[in-house]
């Protein structure tokens, strides 16, 4: 509980263009574990694999490198704002 109601709890920012180069490291070597994002670090195939979506989307032949780009972002965005901490 806070104890002054006037405080307010943000969460740490995320660096959109980290995501992005974080989904091209993905791309370029699906099995890439731990990697720094910003100021968070994801196992990024972890994160990947467990996006049924995503994996979906990344086995699909007609999709364009910049459409997987996107839905590998979107796991990894999920993944940070889901389990980013707050602070006071």
């Amino acid at each position: 509980m806070r104890d002054d109601p006037n405080d307010e709890i943000v969460a740490p920012p995320i660096d959109m263009q980290a995501v992005i180069e974080a989904a091209d490291v993905y791309l370029s070597d699906p099995t890439t574990r731990t990697h720094q994002i910003g100021l968070f670090a994801l196992d990024l195939a972890a994160v990947v694999a467990a996006n049924d979506e995503t994996c979906r989307l990344l086995a699909d032949l007609q999709l364009s490198h910049l459409e997987k780009r996107k839905a590998v972002a979107t796991a990894l965005l999920i993944e940070l704002l889901g389990n980013r901490p707050l602070h006071q």
